[in-house]
């Protein structure tokens, strides 16, 4: 656009991500109402950036490579309980893992900003129940979780850079509900709610600023939804359907800043509608999101 200006900022950055695995499930039906579900998986991953930059506002010629493998395994081990053929109830003991990657940072962000992040890990423990009536009429979920986090992925402002990178340990523990309700074959109306207590157990690095008891980024404590679901037939090949339902988010906080620390974010309630038609295998909606225009900020 400006002839006398190209050549100002020049900015390559080719990356790689490779990723080979294999995994497994299996189920034992040890009883008519107990069973047991295990999997494991087993991955390589392998990483490569390369930033090159150039030119009179980058500070000349300079590049940065970076390289990351790493060897994976994860498993999974889950009862079910069946105490009748409408009610199951369930454990599970997991483990997760993400892999860690480059940071895009200027070629003039000072020495102390990551220029990768690594990977971090959970084990996740989960127990739970579903359950209805016979004639459907109220349907009712709920479960407690655990989640323990090693080198959490976090992202933070390090020397005005917004980057990711790895904090400490950290724990998230809660609860969900939901009810559901189905007065006919046309109407279902349904509520969930969730409790969450998200917080760092260790000291993240000074860079992210976090420390230990800090409540972890944009992870509300309280969540719920109210709605509700209607479908009519208009034919025997179209049918009309429309919903609408209120989603409340409670009081967060923002990204970790070693300057400036958490901000506290509002909390919010958002309405949601969408109506649409239905005929043979298509499928026609329209949608509206937010629809009072609120902002939690």
């Amino acid at each position: 656009m400006f002839p006398g200006l190209d050549g100002l900022v020049i900015v390559a950055l080719p990356s790689r991500y490779r990723e080979y695995a294999g995994f497994a499930n299996a189920t034992w039906h040890i009883s008519p109402k107990l069973d047991l579900t295990a999997g494991g998986r087993y991955s390589h991953n392998s990483q490569s950036v390369v930033q090159k930059t150039d030119g009179l506002l980058a500070g000349g010629a300079s590049s940065f490579d970076g390289k990351s493998s790493d060897n994976v395994f994860t498993y999974s081990v889950a009862p079910t309980f069946k105490p009748n053929k409408n009610t199951r109830i369930y454990a599970r003991v997991a483990k997760g893992y993400r892999p860690g990657g480059p940071n895009a940072v200027s070629p003039l962000a000072p020495e102390g900003v990551p220029r990768q992040f690594g990977p971090d890990t959970t084990t996740n423990y989960e127990l739970g129940v579903k359950t209805e009536t016979n004639d459907r009429l109220l349907t009712f979920e709920a479960s407690a979780f655990l989640i323990d986090w090693k080198d959490i992925q976090l992202l933070a402002q390090v020397e005005g850079f917004g980057v990711n990178t790895n904090g400490g340990s950290a724990r998230s523990k809660g609860v969900e509900v939901t009810v559901g309700v189905n007065p006919n074959r046309n109407l279902s109306l349904f509520a969930n709610g969730s409790y969450v207590d998200a917080y760092l157990t260790k000291d993240a690095p000074i860079i992210v600023g976090g420390v230990k008891g800090d409540p972890l980024p944009y992870n509300p404590k309280w969540q719920w939804t109210l709605g509700g679901e209607y479908e009519h037939p208009l034919s025997d090949s179209l049918t009309a359907r429309g919903g609408i339902s209120w989603h409340y988010t409670g009081r967060r906080f923002s990204d970790f800043d070693a300057t400036n620390g958490q901000r506290k974010l509002d909390s919010f309630g958002q309405v949601d509608a969408h109506a649409g038609l239905e005929f043979g295998r298509y499928r026609l909606d329209a949608f509206v999101r937010n629809l009072t225009d609120a902002r939690g900020s």
